[in-house]
């Protein structure tokens, strides 16, 4: 029996495959910000075969776990996958930019940017959400104005930026480190999704990965999706 096992954006949480495949049953969804390394990450998964789904920053845990458990993985699905930044220049073209480029040029910046939000989750949490999608791209437009969307995001980033700061830390820091020759073995079949209006992780990053893993099956880019709207495109069908 493969088990299947979803990793979440960053920051979010497990609530978000709740939210866009509600009917889903039977599904993993670790919350990868409370692993400080990935073989750590690997121990808490049930044993057999696994089906690594993984969605904007949670890209990043699926590849490294598949890279580390090898023949276990059955298959990967990547959905607005954030990919190794050293693969182009993509900093200029993604909404979160500047929090990657503090974390791989300015650490103390970037404390002081998750101190800051923090704070503001606390105090006006709807205020950080605006922030987040002040000009949403594609079918993101019509998904910030439904009222449970936000109440899921809201409730992600206070997770995120409450228990989960440091975890969040760990994990950007981490992510904006070069990792590409990290994930070149990842020998399980991959599938990639792509919204072609994803201003979070543009298409230009989800292309250059699928050049840089051996074996992708399929790349599907999607007219007209944004960042979140490609998961909901997708997530139902992958957990249906």
């Amino acid at each position: 029996m493969t088990t299947r096992v979803y990793f979440h954006g960053v920051p979010g949480s497990a609530r978000e495959w709740t939210y866009f495949a509600p009917e889903a049953s039977n599904i993993v969804a670790p919350d990868h910000l409370t692993f400080s390394a990935v073989g750590d990450m690997a121990s808490a998964l049930p044993t057999g075969r696994l089906h690594l789904i993984g969605f904007s920053l949670g890209a990043f845990a699926a590849l490294r776990l598949a890279a580390l458990l090898d023949t276990r993985i059955a298959r990967l699905d990547l959905i607005s996958p954030a990919g190794p930044l050293e693969l182009g220049d993509f900093l200029p073209d993604m909404a979160g930019g500047a929090i990657f480029r503090m974390a791989r040029d300015h650490p103390a910046r970037l404390s002081m940017m998750i101190q800051a939000s923090a704070i503001l989750t606390r105090i006006a949490p709807a205020s950080l959400f605006a922030l987040l999608f002040r000009d949403p791209k594609g079918k993101d437009a019509h998904l910030a104005q439904d009222p449970a969307f936000r109440a899921m995001t809201l409730s992600s980033l206070k997770q995120t930026f409450g228990v989960q700061k440091q975890g969040y830390r760990t994990t950007i820091t981490a992510y904006a480190k070069p990792w590409a020759d990290e994930i070149k073995s990842v020998a399980a079949p991959v599938h990639i999704w792509q919204g072609a209006e994803d201003d979070w992780t543009p298409p230009a990053m989800a292309e250059a990965l699928a050049r840089t893993l051996p074996n992708v099956q399929s790349f599907s880019k999607f007219e007209g999706e944004g960042h979140y709207s490609t998961l909901a495109h997708v997530l139902p069908n992958l957990l249906g």
